[in-house]
């Protein structure tokens, strides 16, 4: 008999490649809004938005900033940094409208990640996503890799009305899944910041 029953996986970073697809895509926003006018050239661009776009996640995910906050300031405060650039909401908006068209066309995945998935569920495994990433965009770049066949139950953190590591979001998988903590693991990639 399996120790677990059912597995709470994480996809942007465990599954998915979100920091290549991402980076990707906003050499493309780069290109189609003709950044180049305001940055000396890309790399200053998305190693800016990276920085700010992380410390802004973390942030929403712990609640301290709402999800309309971090989709204009994800793109404000880079674009500060360059000389000349507009930094109104529509503005940012737009661009962030843009890049998600853009991410939800990347298909790039963790290496091994579908050979796992197929493992898992040939082993008996119920296995449910549980993210902290937007409801639409994350439906749609499960689509764009092949991999939503593989999942009983897609737990987003809009839907939970908060995100994770919160109490209540587990509550709300737990309730969704109709798992029990006993019989569930989480698996999901951390990365730890050094200095």
């Amino acid at each position: 008999m399996l120790p677990y029953k059912d597995l709470f996986i994480d996809f942007d970073d465990t599954l998915y490649d979100t920091h290549g697809n991402a980076t990707l895509a906003l050499e493309e926003l780069y290109d189609a809004f003709n950044l180049g006018h305001i940055f000396e050239n890309k790399a200053f661009f998305t190693e800016n938005y990276w920085e700010i776009n992380e410390h802004l996640w973390s942030q929403y995910a712990h609640g301290e900033i709402t999800r309309d906050f971090l989709i204009v300031e994800r793109f404000r405060r880079p674009l500060a940094l360059g000389k000349g650039a507009e930094l109104s909401d529509e503005f940012c908006l737009k661009l962030g409208d843009a890049f998600l068209e853009f991410n939800c066309t990347k298909t790039g995945i963790v290496d091994g990640a579908k050979d796992l998935l197929k493992h898992l569920k040939s082993r008996g495994y119920r296995l449910h996503i549980c993210s902290n990433g937007f409801t639409e965009v994350q439906h749609r770049k499960l689509e764009m890799v092949g991999m939503t066949k593989y999942f009983d139950t897609i737990v987003l953190s809009e839907q939970a009305g908060a995100n994770k590591p919160s109490q209540k979001f587990f509550d709300y998988a737990f309730e969704q899944t109709k798992a029990t903590p006993e019989s569930t693991l989480m698996i999901a990639i951390i990365f730890l910041q050094t200095s």
